[in-house]
């Protein structure tokens, strides 16, 4: 794990510097907004990279698919930390018995579309993190 200097923003108002990540232990800031997450995990087995977020508000964990073309244009890395901007609720595509593709209407999953670096003076899409 790499040494963080980034500065969060509380729901409060308040700033607060993060100087570092330990590997091993639970990190919670319940102060912090719940957008903030640590990418915990990266997996591609198909076309659309998947992340495993952890959400430094509270600790809980959720699986997010980015587009592939949205991914390419700012990669996001294992141990980068974001702030996620917009989310939605899909239905998970699959292929049928012809191997027609096909859009669920019971089963979802959540897709990331904008998101930010919490780094210095980088950001996705101009959006200040």
């Amino acid at each position: 794990m790499s040494l963080y200097h980034i500065r969060i923003f509380r729901n409060d108002g308040r700033q607060d510097l993060l100087t570092e990540w330990i590997p091993g232990f639970k990190t919670i800031m319940p102060d912090m907004l719940p957008d903030y997450a640590f990418v915990q995990e990266y997996e591609c087995k198909y076309k659309n990279p998947k992340l495993t977020l952890y959400r430094l508000c509270d600790g809980s964990t959720e699986v997010v698919k980015v587009r592939r073309k949205k991914y390419d244009e700012a990669p996001i890395n294992v141990g980068d930390i974001i702030k996620t901007l917009e989310c939605s609720d899909e239905g998970r595509w699959s292929k049928d018995e012809n191997g027609d593709w096909q859009q669920s209407q019971t089963d979802h999953e959540c897709i990331l579309k904008k998101w930010s670096f919490v780094r210095d003076n980088t950001t996705e899409g101009g959006e200040p993190a």
